[in-house]
């Protein structure tokens, strides 16, 4: 099999594995408020609690989360393309 399409069946196959059914993490979730005094903590309030921003960025969000996963598969890729030459 051609390299490029080594990278495409295991990019696709890390696609597809790694999916979640939903958006949403019930573990941020801070369930101790009534949602309907303050749905914006009742739904992020855990996180907000919890999450410490890295000091490279000035700001985080899910497209940080996106990029560093790709990075990451990226990693295990070129690795085992490299493995296999």
């Amino acid at each position: 099999m051609k390299p490029i399409g080594t990278f495409l069946l295991i990019f696709f196959a890390l696609s597809f594995s790694s999916q979640n059914n939903s958006g949403i993490v019930l573990k941020n979730m801070n369930t101790s408020l009534v949602p309907g005094n303050d749905f914006y903590n009742f739904c992020n309030g855990t996180w907000q609690e919890e999450f410490q921003l890295p000091e490279s960025d000035a700001r985080y969000g899910s497209f940080n989360e996106i990029h560093n996963a790709n990075l990451a598969r990226i990693k295990i890729i070129l690795n085992e393309m490299a493995g296999a030459t």
